[in-house]
């Protein structure tokens, strides 16, 4: 049970007393017609605290069944602190009955004696907004490209004349870097006295052939056999 803000609690019988922090929470109310209400009054006081003791405080002191305010969660007590971005201590009772009484809709700040929030459609509103900003869309239901751009995208299978064209290249090319700055002459000629060479190891006999008289005759050495 919540005890009304002007009841002194030494007067109340009770076996436990609960201290909890006021609820702050935001509202929204709007006409249902441009002639309309929004089904709830309000009356001012004066804060009691001795440093803010100028300061205006506003309270619903009435609500109206089945009224906007009503659906909306609002109950007497309620303390009006904000209207429409306006910060109700800082004006005077006439512009905030002016407020109440020709604007359409109202932007509220609301300081409750109740624990939780009223859940209204406004809080549900924002909930929803928030919930879906944190949840991860889902994929589309089809591509966005079409089969003919997918295609396009696809990269064909090699075929063995593409495959043959390709090692002929490549064996090309190995073939450049190996010999990059030799003629076809120059390499005959180097394999030649390669050859030369190579026989002249094997056969001992062909630098001193000996002649009929016993003599070993010298034969001029090739360039070859110089090497």
């Amino acid at each position: 049970v919540i005890p009304d803000k002007h009841e002194n609690i030494k007067k109340l019988r009770y076996d436990a007393i609960e201290v909890c922090q006021k609820c702050i929470f935001q509202m929204e109310l709007t006409k249902p017609t441009k002639d309309g209400m929004f089904g709830f009054a309000v009356e001012a006081e004066l804060a009691e605290d001795f440093d803010h003791d100028d300061e205006l405080r506003v309270y619903v002191c009435d609500v109206t069944k089945d009224s906007v305010a009503d659906k909306r969660g609002l109950i007497v007590g309620d303390e009006v602190m904000v209207i429409n971005s306006k910060i109700v201590s800082e004006l005077d009772m006439v512009y905030i009955e002016t407020l109440l009484h020709e604007s359409r809709s109202l932007f509220l700040t609301v300081r409750s004696m109740r624990t939780q929030p009223p859940r209204s459609d406004f809080i549900q509103r924002h909930t929803d907004a928030y919930i879906d900003n944190m949840v991860v869309p889902p994929p589309p239901t089809q591509s966005r490209l079409s089969d003919k751009s997918l295609g396009n995208l696809i990269v064909p299978a090699p075929t063995p004349d593409t495959v043959g064209s390709v090692e002929s290249s490549a064996s090309a090319n190995l073939k450049e870097r190996t010999l990059p700055n030799h003629s076809t002459a120059r390499i005959d000629v180097l394999l030649k006295g390669a050859e030369e060479v190579t026989a002249i190891c094997q056969k001992d006999d062909i630098l001193h052939a000996p002649s009929e008289d016993g003599t070993i005759t010298t034969k001029p050495m090739s360039d070859a056999q110089r090497m």
